[in-house]
């Protein structure tokens, strides 16, 4: 099952045997159809003890819900950082405990001052005050680039620093060319020249940028470099960025499982497909795979070294360690050979 389907079960479940939804019912109308992970009322998708200040927050700082009116759907995921955000933006120590965790160098966080209503420590949909994009538009959360969370913290030195914040849930994307047609020549002049002056995008090719989520990514880069750059124009004076995009930790193991698999699949193609190992993923495989620069070093090695080699990484649990080296070998036989060359880029992505 796919994480995404497994996030509809989870949702439909909770539904089902809990009030966290406010008791709503489901079967709500999405796009014209019913569906059981859907809310009946969009109001029940927002935490219960913020859901009056989230509503508040945006109407009156002029901020646009995604597709124009706050979503009855589960999986949103504006929604999703809403809920998990909003509770603590008023908080400062808890926004700065949480920024430390993975920058611990930022030893304050500053009020945002450009919400005109209720400003705090985390800032939603927000946006620059000038228009450094060439976007013809500054409307919060519509037809420009506005950024899911925003916290403006400080280093020991005394420089600023914006923590951009980009927060998926269960996104997938196709192959649509945003650089195609009219409204595609249209991003490539508003664009193209600031990826060309950028201190972070560097592409030979800068129809790279113009797919999902790498669209999303390249805007927010340009978005935070041109704050630094023009920060003399904007309330919000910064040094630095860091870029952050958040993806729930189920999805984003099962994505990079997925590309390890396929990678593996290069340097030792019988491997998976062979059940040498129950779990391609146990800490025996991952050795194997690891410690062995190409499946020659596995096919060269004495059969008594190699078992003895599994009896150790598998920490002695193997009942017949000389069968599985048995079946390595043969694994490693049936498998496709890559130059050197190949082998040392191979290794190193795995």
């Amino acid at each position: 099952m796919s994480y995404k389907n497994s996030q509809y079960e989870r949702v439909k479940k909770l539904i089902e045997n809990s009030k966290i939804f406010n008791n709503d019912s489901g079967n709500g109308k999405f796009r014209n159809k019913h569906y059981e992970f859907v809310l009946s009322n969009s109001k029940n998708n927002l935490f219960d003890p913020v859901r009056d200040n989230i509503l508040d927050y945006f109407k009156n700082n002029d901020i646009a819900w995604w597709n124009g009116e706050l979503t009855n759907h589960t999986l949103s995921s504006q929604v999703a950082c809403l809920n998990h955000l909003f509770p603590i933006r008023e908080n400062k120590n808890s926004v700065l405990s949480m920024v430390r965790n993975f920058y611990p160098d930022i030893v304050d966080i500053l009020l945002i001052p450009t919400d005109k209503y209720k400003p705090a420590y985390i800032q939603f949909e927000a946006v620059s005050n000038v228009d450094h994009l060439n976007e013809k538009n500054l409307i919060r959360g519509r037809n420009c680039t506005s950024i899911d969370a925003l916290i403006y913290g400080k280093y020991k030195d005394g420089k600023k620093i914006l923590i951009v914040l980009e927060w998926k849930y269960v996104e997938l994307y196709g192959n649509e060319d945003k650089a195609s047609g009219e409204s595609g020549a249209t991003r490539k002049k508003r664009y193209n020249e600031l990826i060309n002056n950028s201190q972070q995008l560097e592409t030979e090719d800068y129809n790279t940028f113009y797919y999902e989520p790498f669209y999303q990514l390249m805007r927010q880069t340009l978005w935070a470099e041109q704050m630094i750059a023009q920060s003399k124009d904007e309330i919000i004076k910064v040094d630095d960025y860091i870029h952050i995009h958040v993806i729930p930790i189920a999805q984003n193991l099962s994505r990079e499982k997925s590309r390890f698999l396929d990678t593996l699949f290069y340097k030792f193609s019988s491997l998976d497909s062979s059940k040498v190992f129950s779990d391609t993923f146990g800490a025996t495989s991952i050795a194997v795979i690891t410690d062995f620069f190409s499946i020659d070093d596995i096919n060269n090695m004495p059969l008594e070294d190699l078992a003895e080699i599994l009896v150790d990484k598998g920490k002695n649990k193997f009942t017949d360690p000389e069968r599985i080296a048995k079946d390595l070998k043969a694994a490693a036989k049936s498998s496709y050979r890559l130059s050197k060359t190949v082998s040392d880029s191979i290794n190193q992505l795995l």
